[in-house]
């Protein structure tokens, strides 16, 4: 017997705004948040400039905790259910990546020595988190790099799918805005040193690292209020892999890539052909691009529409997975599909329909792709409920 899943509720914080109403208004009006952060990139360097895109916290000190957590209330309130009423086997899952760096980097700094560990280490907020909301069955904590919020929530899934758990909050979040943290990717030459990011564009120029959160609601179907259940999404499939290929770069032929959307299609049974839209991973840095390119050109050899969000949000490292499903599931919601900010010359011209701009449209099936860091990847299908019988 396999069961199946539904996203009942969402919740949301980026650069964008601090609910999930508000990055879909903003990211639709192309209104961003990104502000000037100047590094110092060691001895005998100049310091550097770069672009960011940063969340107001009014406590800078707690703020990892605090976005997980007003993420995790805004989806709880959203999907209708009570934590402290019996949901069944309710498991918590964390996607993180770097974690919070700037309070780590400062802690090493910091004459008085205070250091809490549910603000660097995610194992420690997810049980803390745990406790508060009678989570009952498993916690878990995924570190896939910029994957890590997809394959939470794909390990959510599965985990109802085949009647190990009833429920899931999945959370994904980064706060990695610390001159330790731009330096690396600095370093990398992946960041951008403009205010605009341009995915797909053969002018792309890297990424705008940005900080924030998403959560999810996951539910079996026979949890679900019967009313609650037309404006939920349905999970269909998930897959992963790893190109096994670099530490860092992806594998440019996109073999690895190609591989985990395979996975997720074989899993929600359906060909290629049923999707309506696929959101990207596109970070617009010259690797990523045409290796992702690549890959959706090995899967689908007929016309389908293409986007990133990336542009407006900044990447959200291990956030990013969940910020994305969380916009898939809006584009189904309104039938609508936002284009790609800044894309003037696409890196290539074929079936894969790179839109600049929004196209209203019906979108009953989309594909959101994480490719991370060292290929590790992750792709999910949803679906529109249609109010066919569960």
């Amino acid at each position: 017997m396999t069961n199946r899943v539904f996203i009942t509720g969402m919740g949301m914080i980026s650069p964008l705004g601090d609910n999930v109403d508000l990055n879909w208004k903003n990211l639709l009006e192309r209104k961003n948040h990104f502000v000037p952060y100047e590094i110092f990139m060691g001895k005998g360097r100049r310091k550097e400039e770069f672009y960011v895109g940063k969340v107001s916290c009014n406590s800078e000190k707690k703020k990892y905790s605090k976005l997980a957590e007003d993420v995790l209330i805004q989806a709880i309130h959203e999907s209708g259910i009570s934590p402290e009423k019996n949901l069944g086997r309710t498991a918590l899952i964390i996607g993180s990546s770097l974690g919070n760096s700037e309070y780590m980097f400062k802690s090493i700094t910091d004459e008085t020595g205070e250091l809490d560990l549910d603000e660097i280490l995610p194992e420690v907020l997810a049980h803390k988190l745990a406790e508060k909301y009678f989570v009952n069955t498993t916690v878990i904590v995924i570190n896939s790099a910029c994957s890590s919020s997809s394959n939470a929530i794909g390990k959510a899934y599965r985990l109802i799918k085949n009647n190990s758990i009833d429920c899931a909050y999945v959370i994904g979040i980064d706060a990695v805005l610390s001159d330790m943290g731009l330096a690396s990717f600095a370093a990398l030459g992946v960041l951008s040193a403009s205010e605009s990011m341009r995915p797909f564009d053969v002018h792309h120029n890297g990424f705008i690292l940005s900080e924030g959160s998403g959560a999810l609601i996951l539910q079996r179907e026979d949890f679900i209020e019967e009313d609650h259940l037309s404006a939920c999404t349905e999970i269909v499939g998930y897959g992963a892999s790893c190109d096994a290929y670099h530490i860092v770069a992806p594998d440019l032929k996109g073999k690895g890539a190609a591989l985990a959307m395979k996975m997720a299609l074989k899993d929600a049974d359906i060909p290629s052909t049923t999707i309506d839209y696929i959101n990207c991973h596109g970070t617009g840095t010259k690797l990523n691009d045409e290796s992702e390119y690549n890959a959706m050109e090995l899967i689908f050899d007929h016309r389908v529409h293409a986007s990133s969000t990336k542009g407006m949000t900044g990447h959200l490292l291990g956030a990013c997975g969940i910020a994305e499903t969380i916009f898939s599931c809006l584009s189904i919601k309104h039938d609508l599909i936002p284009g790609t900010v800044n894309l003037i010359d696409p890196i290539k011209k074929s079936n894969i329909n790179l839109l600049s701009e929004d196209v209203q449209t019906k979108v009953n099936i989309v594909m959101n792709n994480t490719f991370a860091f060292g290929g590790q990847n992750a792709s999910l299908i949803l679906k529109k409920w249609k109010g066919e019988s569960i």
